[in-house]
């Protein structure tokens, strides 16, 4: 049907057969054109955007996973942790969205992929829409690593001043490996030495550091890495927004997630 044709059906409609061939002609134009101008993007971030490599898979994800994971990670959790793996190890910046119910094991997977990050030379961030959330995850973070040599802090709008240019400090001298908070922690004076890594909940933007855009990410975002100091947009990834979804019971995973086993990089 052509377009005029199409306009001219969906307000004056011969027949209801005509009415609804006319709203798929123009829904289906609508989602074309969206998808071109997404490939598009998407193709200029892969000519013009660097990102960090992370080289390395070192000491502190290694002894993490072996002594100090509570539990088995489902094959789903271990595979979306390889394919993060793959990716910021070709120099590209990474820009992933992982889906899954309360309980599925979204915030163990941004956990190791922060350590990554530390693992080498990088800091990483995690961002919650609420203190509440923020707190939980501070706490959760700081229960799993324990007596490890991973320095985490917590940032809120309700942190005091005093521990607020503390924090901050250590943030900016490069002593602070993790930065755990709201939205206080894309604020202008808030600057990461080395920024690596970040991850945020329910559309929250991560932020790459004082020059760096923010990026939106959905429900739960597994850590976005690669930021090369210039005022790029953030790379999507090697076809767009990567999209992945955790089961929530850790035992009863289907089909061919539950057949890997051992580490997950």
């Amino acid at each position: 049907m052509p377009r005029y044709e199409a306009f001219r059906q969906a307000h004056f409609p011969s027949t209801p057969a005509h009415y609804e061939k006319a709203l798929q002609r123009l829904k289906l134009e609508e989602l074309f054109l969206a998808q071109v101008r997404l490939n598009l993007i998407k193709s200029r971030r892969h000519r013009f955007s660097k990102g960090i490599v992370f080289g390395q898979v070192g000491d502190l994800f290694n002894t993490f996973y072996k002594s100090y994971l509570p539990f088995a990670l489902t094959g789903a959790q271990k595979r979306v942790l390889k394919e993060i793996r793959n990716d910021t190890a070709h120099g590209r910046q990474m820009n992933r969205l992982l889906q899954g119910d309360v309980g599925s094991g979204k915030t163990i997977v941004a956990l190791l992929c922060m350590l990554l990050a530390a693992d080498n030379g990088y800091q990483a961030c995690l961002m919650a829409p609420t203190e509440i959330l923020a707190n939980q995850h501070f706490n959760s973070v700081r229960e799993l690593l324990k007596d490890m040599p991973v320095q985490t802090a917590l940032l809120t709008g309700s942190t005091k001043k005093a521990a607020r240019n503390k924090i901050l400090a250590a943030l900016e001298e490069g002593s602070l490996h993790f930065l755990i908070g709201t939205h206080a922690i894309i604020e202008e004076v808030v600057k990461f030495k080395k920024p690596g890594a970040g991850g945020g909940r329910r559309a929250a933007p991560v932020w790459r550091g004082p020059a760096g855009p923010p990026v939106e990410e959905g429900r739960y975002a597994a850590p976005c890495t690669g930021y090369d100091g210039n005022a790029h947009p953030p790379y999507a990834g090697h076809d767009g927004l990567r999209r992945f979804r955790l089961q929530r019971d850790r035992r009863t995973a289907p089909g061919p997630q539950t057949h890997y086993h051992g580490p997950p990089l």
